[in-house]
């Protein structure tokens, strides 16, 4: 009834499942280790940005992009979209280990389709167990993508100059589209792209054709003007890159430093051993260059003129390890070479996945998994962020500091750098009401209590404290933990003003005793220190000096507080003279002035729209209606639109002053219909 076979069906198939079992069990280690605890470790400095960034308006991406930061928009935009279904840490790593997983795939089968099977499973096994992909692929950062998309587009490379199909041309073109949205590194593999295409057309086995050679030069070219244009000329890195000046020998001992790091194999080496590790890439490349020598030469190419490039833009880049971390696959491939000699090696590529696994899992303790990985500390021993409980960029571990130091109803003030600031209050956006945006205050003379944060290490608590002592004369009760600071204040309040007497002045600063201490009423406004920036990061020596005030608490969402005077003179004719002192930088913010005589309604005498360089707009108005009382309202609104580093565009739009003078009226001052002068506002 059935037909006879030579061969049993059966044993032939489960043969060729237990072929793919070492690919498997290889592919599952380098998922585990790159989604094993995404939650562990808090958000760093570099990774708080970027949600602090993207949850921005799309024109504030752009921005921030071409004037602050050091990378194109991409990953902010993916980001953008991550936050739309979630803005916790794993949710927010999720995108890296995504592409870091994928990523092991995609070499084996490069590897496989250009060298063999043996040297695939390899390659993949050390590739599944490399430490600071490892690292990369778990943070939110654009490194893990940048790999996957240069391992497509690589693989879109072979494939063009094996076979010659123009499929495998646009695929190359798409991948680096996404590879210059991304980062500018990718200058860098462009001109190792041509190289090789280029002399891909003088070898007779390519069927890549000049006409192919034209067509991807002038993709490339189209592609990476109008990011460099519009992107990176006016941008912080090529800013830094203009500034920073170091030695060709400098940068040519980053880059050896780097990738030492980068083809280290076991997470808990010190550096002897990595140093003795990375000799095992040196001898595959040997053997590669015996066995391979076409394929050895492109790899070769690709990974030597890209440093070779960084090399010859010195002096003008700042080199640091993870801009080395393109160089993993390369590293991976050829350590691989020294094992592909052995007999069995599906046995051990599967062994060497299985061991570095349990090892990384066994020693999680000793050495976190995150980006300190390869930053060995003076004495040589692995730094754990996870023992250090006095990290500056430890967000977390600061809010949970900061929580029990808040009083219920204080007003809080901030009295650090923004980022610190900014980074707590978006963990508390995920727990609302925030304290730190939601803030009120209603009419009384009770005495409030204002409190001021101050977040970071031991340097910035100090730095912090001269800040408070200026703007408040003292230190007030201080609750010190190991990185978050309160200070806490009772303050008297004199919220209403009496006119007893004329001609009267009365100035209030943005200073926050004076401030607060006169303040009716308000909403959704805090007060900033201005702070002098004096650090050697080149990324903050440009801001120089931030500005203090008042500010809003959160973007397009308008803030005011009221200012109230009682007149003891009731029936006498006034005339005022009212000046605003304000920083106005903001694409479409505004600071709007309004004044109210008793329950009249409200009108608008001065208003700033950004951005406006004046800092300063004068009224006169004169009243000759009786009234019982007068308000003066600041109403501030912070567009989403200017970008400012810190990921916090706040301070774009600062209150610091308003000075009233009051005087007998001019009898030549025409009056209106209520017994008001018309307001006349004079801007100098």
């Amino acid at each position: 009834m059935f037909p006879a076979h030579d061969k049993p069906l059966l044993p032939a198939a489960l043969k060729r499942h237990a072929a793919r079992l070492p690919l498997l069990l290889i592919l599952l280690v380098g998922a585990v280790l790159r989604f094993y605890h995404l939650d562990v470790n808090p958000l760093r400095w570099d990774e708080i940005l970027v949600p602090l960034t993207s949850h921005h308006s799309l024109r504030y991406i752009f921005d921030y992009c071409s004037t602050e930061e050091m990378h194109p928009p991409l990953f902010y935009l993916l980001t953008k979209l991550v936050l739309l279904f979630g803005k916790s840490d794993v949710a927010l790593r999720f995108l890296s280990a995504v592409f870091g997983s994928f990523a092991v795939y995609i070499l084996y089968r490069v590897v496989r389709e250009f060298i063999d099977e043996k040297t695939a499973l390899l390659a993949a096994a050390f590739f599944s167990i490399n430490l600071m992909h490892i690292t990369i692929s778990s943070e939110i950062r654009p490194y893990s993508l940048q790999i996957f998309l240069f391992l497509i587009a690589s693989w879109s490379l072979l494939l063009l100059i094996k076979r010659g199909a123009w499929r495998y041309l646009v695929f190359l073109c798409c991948a680096n589209v996404f590879l210059f949205w991304l980062h500018y590194l990718t200058f860098c593999m462009a001109v190792a792209q041509v190289a090789v295409l280029a002399l891909g057309l003088f070898v007779k086995s390519f069927r890549f054709t000049l006409k192919q050679f034209i067509v991807f030069c002038l993709a490339t070219l189209l592609t990476a003007l109008p990011i460099y244009v519009w992107f990176y000329l006016p941008s912080l890195a090529h800013q830094i890159a203009s500034e920073h000046r170091p030695s060709w020998l400098n940068t040519l001992g980053d880059i050896i430093r780097d990738v030492r790091l980068a083809s280290s194999f076991i997470f808990f080496a010190g550096p002897v051993w990595k140093t003795f590790i990375c000799w095992a890439p040196l001898a595959g490349f040997a053997i590669f260059c015996f066995r391979k020598p076409k394929a050895a030469a492109i790899s070769f190419f690709f990974g030597a003129i890209p440093l070779l490039v960084i090399i010859l833009m010195t002096p003008g880049y700042r080199l640091e390890a993870w801009h080395t971390a393109w160089t993993t696959p390369f590293l991976s491939l050829f350590a691989a070479m020294t094992l592909s000699w052995l007999p069995k090696p599906r046995a051990i590529a599967s062994l060497l996945a299985a061991v570095g696994a349990l090892l990384i899992l066994i020693f999680q303790p000793i050495a976190s998994q995150w980006s300190p990985y390869w930053r060995d500390n003076p004495g040589g021993t692995a730094v754990n962020p996870a023992s250090n409980p006095e990290r500056r960029d430890d967000f977390r571990t600061m809010l949970d500091h900061l929580r029990p130091l808040l009083e219920p109803g204080a007003l809080i003030a901030e009295a650090s750098l923004p980022l610190p600031i900014g980074a707590m209050s978006w963990y508390l956006d995920q727990t609302p009401p925030n304290p730190l945006k939601h803030q009120s205050l209603e009419p009384g003379n009770a005495p409030l209590t204002l409190q001021f944060i101050s977040g970071g290490d031991a340097e910035d608590h100090k730095a912090g404290e001269p800040y408070v002592r200026g703007m408040m004369g003292e230190l007030g009760k201080v609750a010190q933990t190991s990185n978050v600071t309160v200070y806490t204040f009772k303050v008297d309040r004199h919220s209403v003003t009496t006119i007893d007497a004329l001609p009267a002045s009365f100035s209030f600063q943005a200073p926050p005793r004076e401030c607060y201490s006169h303040v009716s009423r308000l909403s959704n406004v805090t007060v900033v220190p201005g702070f002098s920036i004096n650090t050697k990061y080149p990324i903050l020596k440009r801001l120089r000096f931030l500005e203090g005030g008042v500010v809003v608490t959160q973007n397009d969402s308008p803030g005011f507080f009221e200012f109230l005077f009682n007149n003891a003179v009731p029936d006498t004719p006034m005339q005022f003279l009212v000046a605003c002192n304000y920083l106005n930088e903001g694409i479409g913010s505004r600071i709007d002035l309004f004044v109210r005589f008793d329950n009249e309604v409200p009108v608008r005498i001065g208003a700033s729209e950004g951005p406006d360089g004046k800092r300063i707009f004068q009224v006169r108005f004169s009243r000759e209606k009786p009234f019982k009382q007068l308000v003066f309202l600041v109403r501030m609104y912070c567009a989403d639109n200017t970008a400012r580093y810190f990921g916090d565009n706040r301070r774009t739009l600062i209150f610091q002053g308003l000075h009233v003078t009051v005087a007998h009226a001019d009898a030549t001052t025409p009056a209106n219909a209520e017994g008001a002068a018309a307001p006349q506002m004079e801007r100098k």
